[in-house]
């Protein structure tokens, strides 16, 4: 079974359905703007064993704490009474972070949230051996080299510039590809309500223009690929001229459409 969804309407043929977004956004908030917190999270092997999974959250105004749920029972929190304005200049009292160590094999999902809003998510997988891991797995470079060939031939056979890989909008493209695989959801809104611009932001990406592209229950670059190709929506997002980074996410799950595919594009972020 194939899944496909509109961005801005819902259209289904049978069990067939696609996925589009895309959206111009300001570079720079205006003055009067309230600063916009956002979080990364980094993952690597710690030095006394296991993995070490830490959290770096920015620009926190006062208000409600920054919540880190590590995905295993454990939770940090950390109260700011920082000002707007502080936090506008990036001060160092309105910085706050977190780690934590695991060691138990398994699948976590690391989520950062201020009130309601979730600043960042990530999910991270622990093998028997005490290492990180990310889906889908030691073929990536192939299939997003695979995918990126395939999204340049499209835009040159039009006329537009190629795109670039992005590490920020892969990152961003990896964790919602995940997420929708182990929530079983398909949305370009997460349940949390975060949209495509807010997960780019929370990787560092800032860029002023965003666009995404979702689909599950392909099996394959070429078939997802052809999937989006003959949806106006999504191949508008492929062949944009604006759009000169992007980012790939796949993700597997033991639901009934197996896949989750991520394309995460954008203009004038940071990679």
């Amino acid at each position: 079974m194939t899944r496909i969804r509109r961005w801005t309407s819902a259209l289904a043929v049978a069990v067939v359905a696609t996925v589009v977004a895309a959206a111009e956004v300001p570079a720079v908030a205006a003055p009067t703007s309230p600063p916009r917190a956002q979080a990364r999270i980094t993952v690597c092997t710690a030095t006394d064993g296991g993995i070490l999974v830490a959290v770096r959250a920015t620009r926190i105004a006062a208000g409600s704490p920054v919540v880190v749920s590590w995905g295993d029972g454990r939770t940090s929190r950390r109260a700011t009474t920082c000002t707007d304005r502080a936090a506008r200049a990036g001060a160092a009292r309105c910085v706050r972070s977190a780690s934590a160590t695991f060691s138990a094999p398994g699948r976590y999902r690391v989520e950062v949230r201020q009130g309601a809003r979730v600043l960042a998510a990530r999910p991270v997988v622990v093998t028997a051996d005490g290492r990180p891991t990310s889906e889908p797995g030691p073929e990536d470079a192939s299939w997003r080299t695979d995918m990126l060939d395939r999204a340049n031939a499209l835009r040159a056979s039009v006329g537009a510039a190629p795109l670039a890989l992005c590490d920020s909008l892969g990152r961003a493209a990896q964790a919602y590809a995940a997420d929708m695989a182990a929530r079983s959801f398909f949305s370009h809104t997460s349940p949390e309500g975060t949209d495509p611009g807010d997960r780019a932001d929370a990787q560092g990406f800032h860029g002023r223009a965003w666009g995404e592209n979702i689909a599950a229950g392909y099996r394959s670059v070429e078939a997802v690929m052809a999937g989006w190709i003959d949806s106006p929506g999504h191949y508008a997002n492929l062949v944009r001229p604006a759009f000169t980074q992007v980012g790939f996410g796949r993700a597997t799950s033991t639901d009934q459409y197996g896949v989750y595919w991520v394309q995460d594009f954008g203009a004038g972020g940071s990679c």
